[in-house]
């Protein structure tokens, strides 16, 4: 599946709800049940906190199970799984390197499939994360700006392609 995608967050110390937007890529495997792996990239977002702007960006990484529900053409699968998603955030009022953080949560989403033949169709997705340790933005020598939010909502909807038709 490749489709872009879309999220934003609930609380938090970020002065507005702040959204990602990029695009994913999600492997799957499995007939009634299965595995999935998904990964993508964000476009930059600015983030305000009370003393700075934070530039930051991910890399969401997530592997989930799913049972699949099958009725025709459609599909629908239950997720559950971890997410890994890896941040690169930078201050743009203070001099400063890059920082790049690993972050591990939980991710539960709601995928549906309706196949217009044996190998495409389109896909869409409703998905939730929570990270119970946010990430925090730090200003050298060890000022915290704040802190990514703990949950996080998320769509996407694009083309399914599928490489073994069996």
């Amino acid at each position: 599946e490749a489709s872009p995608w879309i999220e934003t967050a609930l609380g938090g110390d970020v002065t507005n709800p702040p959204v990602l937007g990029g695009a994913l890529l999600r492997a799957r495997t499995g007939r009634t049940w299965g595995a999935s792996l998904g990964t993508g990239f964000s476009f930059d977002s600015t983030w305000s906190f009370d003393d700075d702007q934070v530039r930051v960006r991910t890399i969401p990484i997530d592997l989930s199970a799913f049972v699949l529900l099958t009725r025709g053409a459609f599909e629908l699968s239950p997720e559950l799984g971890i997410t890994a998603p890896v941040w690169v955030s930078q201050s743009l009022e203070f001099e400063q390197p890059e920082q790049v953080r690993l972050q591990v949560g939980a991710r539960a989403a709601l995928s549906a499939r309706y196949w217009f033949d044996e190998t495409w169709g389109v896909a869409a997705s409703l998905s939730a994360s929570l990270f119970p340790r946010p990430y925090s933005f730090v200003v050298l020598p060890s000022e915290i700006l704040g802190e990514t939010p703990s949950v996080w909502l998320g769509v996407s909807l694009g083309l399914a392609l599928r490489l073994d038709p069996g």
